[in-house]
């Protein structure tokens, strides 16, 4: 990463490495969402914080910012001192994405309208 900052140019995708997470016990899903928090957020998470914004939007603590036309909810949801935006199944009660900050500002185009 340090030859790539020199030369002025992009660090590559390999130069940015995404820290060791729990994923004992872990599924695709969880995996995927632990990967997503990564790259748009920089937090490190781990299947246990997973499952906590879970809960935490099952009980109703996660605020809902839209409803998509497949019935998927988006929601803001805290996790280690940041706020931030998951795709949650009702169906299924479960988290299936992180999204980027920037999608908090844009609707969806797969959103209902209000």
């Amino acid at each position: 990463m340090a030859k790539a900052k020199a030369e002025g140019g992009k660090p590559k995708a390999d130069d940015v490495r995404r820290p060791a997470s729990g994923f004992v016990g872990h599924d695709g899903r969880e995996r995927h969402a632990i990967d997503r928090a990564w790259q748009r957020y920089r937090l490190v998470l781990v299947v246990e914080d997973i499952r906590q914004m879970e809960a935490r939007i099952a009980t109703g603590l996660g605020q809902i910012v839209r409803r998509q036309v497949d019935g998927s909810e988006v929601h803001m949801v805290p996790v280690r001192d940041t706020v931030v935006l998951v795709v949650w199944s009702p169906l299924t009660q479960r988290i299936v994405t992180v999204l980027p900050p920037s999608a908090r500002s844009r609707r969806s185009l797969t959103s209902s309208p209000p």
